[in-house]
């Protein structure tokens, strides 16, 4: 067990020991993710390939003989207590609501739930585009699965507990995700990148190399907010490029619903000029970007290449800075410095965009360096402190009996 992680878990522990004078019964822990090629293709039923990171949310948990859930987040010093017969939403984007609706969806999928207490504690930053969020849901879902699962049909380690966190991110923090966050949180594996049809589901790990690279994470320290604006904009937007399309082509096939996915790109390269220039942009991007994810797929699995590999992390970045209009002047700057770094393969913005992280892939040798001279010059040139993350490729979610 990595040691950050093992002094997580103590850490979680102890601080439900702390507020609550006993032992808990079941941890759950859960990685952030990093989003390596598939920028928001996801909900648009496109390829991603992704990467669980070494930062994780923990959850300290036992059953309390009662109905009330009560939760307390140490990172973020606040508490809530719920009703698990009756769990709704709390109103203006409550942090809880993460832990609800993963209560709520494993309880919809007919596990005889029960009070608890619980304490969370995460590494994960807030707000810079590691999932936070998909950490906590899935790490309070490891937690409920070790306390009231025994006998349950949900498989900790499946597809079916992804959709239904998914589902329970959709109706309590309202933010339309796709199903990559919950997905990498879930089946993170050492070593390796995860591949994601988000339309067949179809999915597998793919080795990061003989000698796999670092992951460095840099916080731009400029935040931003999913549920209030641009991520349902750009989502919408998506929608309607895929919906003229469609209306052109009527004969495409489809999968569940119509989504850009199922577009050609040689219908798109011929059409592209029917439609609205924003849409189209949008379009160009995700269609692209399903390319590159895989044309990458292949470079890791046939041959290894991460260097080729991170070239279509910076054909990502540019293609999100221009054609989905989600980067940020921080981003961008962080991506320009980090290039002209020794040891540095490939870099882009990783999660919604907006502010928030880039990722990058670095030569093993050259992190140290490369994480203080990207911060160094970062600072120069903006008066503002990122926040390097050096990571590594890690495994998924889980939970433990104590």
């Amino acid at each position: 067990m990595p040691n950050l992680l093992a002094d997580l878990r103590n850490r979680t522990t102890a601080a439900f020991e702390r507020r609550l004078g006993r032992q808990p019964t079941v941890l759950g822990v859960a990685p952030g993710r990093v989003e390596l090629l598939g920028n928001h293709t996801d909900h648009n039923r496109g390829l991603v390939l992704a990467a669980a990171i070494d930062r994780f949310t923990c959850v300290a948990a036992m059953p309390n003989a009662s109905l009330l859930a009560r939760v307390s987040s140490e990172s973020i010093g606040q508490a809530d207590e719920f009703d698990v017969s009756a769990i709704a939403p709390l109103p203006g984007g409550h942090w809880s609501n993460y832990v609800r609706g993963a209560v709520a969806a494993l309880a919809e999928s007919g596990m005889a739930v029960r009070g608890f207490d619980a304490a969370i504690v995460s590494d994960v930053p807030i707000g810079g585009g590691l999932s936070s969020s998909a950490s906590l849901e899935c790490a309070v879902a490891m937690a409920v699965l070790g306390m009231f699962g025994r006998d349950a049909a949900v498989d900790p380690a499946g597809m079916q507990l992804a959709e239904f966190l998914q589902r329970g991110e959709h109706r309590f923090a309202g933010v339309q995700c796709g199903i990559l966050d919950q997905f990498s949180s879930l089946f993170g594996r050492e070593s390796h990148a995860l591949y994601l049809d988000c339309e067949t589901l179809q999915h597998d790990a793919v080795p990061l190399g003989a000698d796999p690279p670092a992951i460095v994470v840099c916080d731009s320290r400029a935040p931003h907010e999913l549920a209030k604006g641009k991520y349902n904009e750009r989502r919408a937007e998506c929608e309607a490029a895929s919906q003229f399309l469609h209306r052109l082509n009527p004969t495409l096939p489809t999968g569940t619903t119509p989504s850009l996915r199922d577009i050609p790109m040689h219908i798109f390269v011929d059409q592209q000029r029917l439609l609205e220039p924003i849409p189209a942009r949008r379009a160009r991007h995700v269609l692209t970007e399903n390319q590159r994810v895989m044309t990458g797929r292949e470079l890791l699995r046939r041959s290894g290449d991460v260097r080729g590999f991170g070239q279509l992390m910076l054909e990502s970045h540019r293609s999100s800075r221009d054609d989905f209009e989600n980067s940020s002047p921080e981003l961008d700057l962080l991506i320009d410095i980090a290039s002209r770094q020794p040891g540095f393969l490939g870099g882009k913005l990783s999660g919604a965009g907006w502010g928030g992280c880039t990722v990058n892939l670095v030569e093993p040798p050259n992190t140290e360096s490369f994480a203080r001279s990207v911060a160094d010059e970062y600072f120069r040139r903006t008066g503002l402190t990122a926040s390097i993350n050096i990571c590594v490729a890690a495994p998924g979610a889980t939970f433990v009996r104590l």
